[in-house]
């Protein structure tokens, strides 16, 4: 085991910690009164008096799987109807992600941590598929090469925290590595 310095517990705004329980019967991963003995506490989304606000922002898409890095705005990223996969802890907030970039999902929610199968990226109706990073990962090697139909994207986003948030996790630090 390595010696943890700083703890930090990331919180999901609009789920908050759900009935709290820890997972498969909840959201959790550790149990709620974890909470009271970590160093900072990161909402994700939402507002919260006693925890660090941090913004999920998308900034560009990967074309996969060659990983290009292709502009929100450029016309050869996704447009109009998608697949969009996602096997993270709140897929909705992928699939609202999606919407707001102007595209239509044709959402296919996945537990957590899936292990997926190729034939689980595979449907009818032939359109690009857009993906979560994390997911991407998982499922680099059960796509196509390039020139395949349907086109695989992965939509790469920035986690926004306040400066001061950084100042006070390295001045939490600094003390340690002494």
């Amino acid at each position: 085991n390595l010696a943890r310095d700083v703890e930090i517990a990331v919180i999901d705004g609009s789920r908050s910690t759900g009935n709290g329980w820890c997972c498969p019967a909840g959201p959790l991963r550790e149990p709620l009164a974890r909470l009271s003995s970590v160093d900072f506490k990161v909402v994700n989304g939402g507002d919260s008096q006693d925890a660090w606000q941090m913004a999920v922002t998308p900034s560009s898409w990967l074309r996969l799987p060659s990983w290009e890095n292709v502009a929100l705005s450029d016309p050869a990223a996704p447009s109009g109807r998608v697949h969009a996969v996602a096997g993270i802890g709140n897929p909705a907030r992928f699939f609202a992600s999606v919407r707001e970039l102007g595209l239509e999902p044709l959402e296919h929610p996945f537990p957590d941590h899936h292990n997926y199968h190729a034939q689980e990226l595979c449907f009818d109706e032939t359109l690009d598929l857009v993906m979560t990073e994390k997911d991407a990962v998982k499922c680099q090697h059960l796509m196509p090469a390039e020139n395949g139909t349907p086109t695989y994207w992965c939509l790469r986003v920035d986690a926004c925290l306040p400066d001061a948030f950084t100042t006070a996790v390295l001045n939490k630090i600094e003390p340690k590595q002494r």
